[in-house]
């Protein structure tokens, strides 16, 4: 891998060898929404827009004012930031957010039709056909950035896990009856039971306005290892008929992957609380599904937790990396037989992730000594990375490639994977702040965040609205343990309190709640990749 480096230690600025005018423009989109908050000075927090500041007991306080551009503040490199999505056609943008208005009788068509698992070609595609005429309405608006767009049809629903695409992944809808305008739409969750009201992110949308009888949605920037619902609708009230589904160009899976940073032992999609004892080796696991606690050694005192999901069973694995000889050691949770291997010397970070897209988490260490990456990939392959520069942490996080957070500057480094030469920086923190990306926008793509150990607060960039969000949560001596303990797919807010091994969670959907678990001196699972 060649790349030209500044003094910084990463790629020139523009020195990416990509060439498509889609991408050019679609950066060009991305950069401007993140150029409205990716602002920090040394003064505490200069945030510009619409901030959202909430304290510990105190009520919230949503401050409107008019967003402006700051390029001036901000530091950018070329070019494809993959976790945010591309222009599309009907709305403009390929996100925004579904206001699910439930009014059933009957019940709901929840969670459809499986896509089987396979890989599915423009030659030898998926093919369903069906007939929406006396479905259920499931979903009856969908709310883009550019307004109201009603879904009164009945409507069917196709489940499905992206693990892959090629060149043109798409969802192509077929009515066999030219007055039946199909509508088409994809969700990061589908409702359940009558008369239920929920909201869900929508990921990409296509309806046909006039006489047209075919709708298509591309799945190229879907996340990958998450699953996702396909929904067959029309806009006009009780429209329905027979169609033909059809899904190509991808590759699908019926199991979803587990995120990095927040693990989830009993694969139920929710955070598990969880802490490991120096002490003895034990790890105690709240396990969310059956709020049964698990206990299993594995470890000794001087070991670093990297919990991930190596087997690729949808189940996070207890593992540890031992710095005194370097090696790996993994209880695979698929058959509970466990593992060694040797990567790493003594002082690397280890970054365990799906950096290849196979659903397996792939050894990785950063090396601070020389700003190198070593990755070895779940299918046996080696590489070698030079990003970032000695004192930089690496981020473990699903960014699609290495990021580094230089801790002297606040900056956010990302080399971005299938796609040589792309490489971002931003502007997001100041010194002595700690990195804590997640999915706080709940649109499946991870957002920069911070928290301040000086005045406990959360600066975390919103990625759908491109507005920051600040929140103070916790107390000084607190140790930062985000994740998804309510299991609705967005990033939670939480502390780990070691001075009365109590956790403190604000949860998106759950809301603010406490959980005692652990004794003094535990360190948090949560927190195992928080540098």
């Amino acid at each position: 891998m060649k790349n030209r480096s500044d003094k910084d230690g990463c790629p020139e600025s523009g020195k990416s060898t990509e060439s498509n005018p889609s991408l050019v423009q679609y950066f060009k989109e991305w950069s401007r929404r993140i150029s409205y908050y990716s602002v920090f000075t040394a003064i505490p927090a200069l945030m510009i827009g619409n901030s959202q500041e909430l304290q510990a007991n105190e009520m919230a306080v949503d401050s409107q004012s008019s967003p402006r551009e700051s390029d001036r503040f901000v530091r950018r490199r070329s070019v494809k930031p993959r976790f945010l999505g591309p222009p599309i056609r009907s709305l403009g943008y390929s996100r925004g957010s579904v206001l699910a208005d439930f009014a059933m009788t009957g019940g709901d068509d929840c969670p459809g039709t499986q896509i089987p698992a396979g890989s599915y070609t423009a030659a030898a595609p998926y093919v369903d056909t069906g007939d929406t005429t006396g479905a259920n309405n499931t979903q009856s608006d969908v709310y883009g950035y550019y307004g109201n767009y009603s879904s009164l049809g009945p409507d069917r629903i196709y489940s499905f896990v992206v693990q892959d695409v090629g060149a043109q992944p798409t969802i192509t809808i077929t009515t066999t009856s030219p007055t039946y305008r199909p509508m088409i739409y994809v969700l990061s969750g589908c409702p359940a039971g009558t008369d239920n009201t929920g909201q869900y992110p929508w990921l990409v949308y296509d309806s046909r306005w006039g006489s047209d009888n075919i709708a298509q949605v591309p799945l190229q920037y879907l996340p990958r290892g998450r699953r996702f619902y396909a929904f067959v609708d029309s806009r006009i009230d009780g429209e329905g008929g027979a169609y033909t589904f059809t899904l190509k160009d991808s590759q699908i899976n019926t199991r979803t992957a587990v995120r990095a940073n927040q693990p989830d032992f009993d694969g139920d999609g929710k955070s598990d609380i969880s802490v490991w004892r120096p002490g003895n080796g034990n790890w105690y696991i709240l396990q969310s599904q059956s709020q049964n606690m698990r206990v299993h050694g594995w470890g000794l005192a001087g070991d670093k937790l990297v919990p991930a999901d190596f087997d690729g069973d949808g189940k996070t694995d207890l593992a540890v990396f031992r710095p005194t000889d370097s090696n790996w050691y993994i209880i695979n949770s698929s058959n509970n037989t466990f593992s060694v291997a040797g990567w790493g010397l003594p002082g690397d970070f280890p970054a365990p992730g799906d950096y290849n897209g196979d659903l397996k988490a792939d050894l990785a260490v950063y090396r601070p000594s020389e700003g190198k990456w070593y990755r070895r990939d779940s299918d046996g392959k080696f590489y070698t990375f030079l990003w970032g520069q000695p004192g930089d942490k690496p981020i473990v996080a699903d960014f699609s490639g290495m990021t580094v957070f230089r801790p002297s500057t606040g900056e956010w480094f990302f080399l971005y994977s299938g796609c040589t030469g792309c490489n971002s920086s931003y502007q997001w923190g100041n010194p002595g702040d700690v990195p804590v990306p997640g999915n706080y926008s709940g649109d499946f793509y991870p957002g920069l965040a911070v928290y301040r150990p000086s005045n406990q607060t959360w600066y975390i960039q919103n990625s759908t609205n491109g507005y920051p969000k600040i929140v103070t949560w916790g107390l000084p001596g607190d140790l930062p343990a985000p994740g998804d303990y309510d299991g609705d797919g967005v990033t939670d807010i939480a502390v780990f309190r070691p001075s009365n091994s109590t956790w403190y969670i604000f949860g998106s959907t759950a809301g603010i709640f406490s959980q005692p678990f652990g004794l003094t001196g535990d360190v948090p699972v949560e927190n195992a990749f928080v540098y």
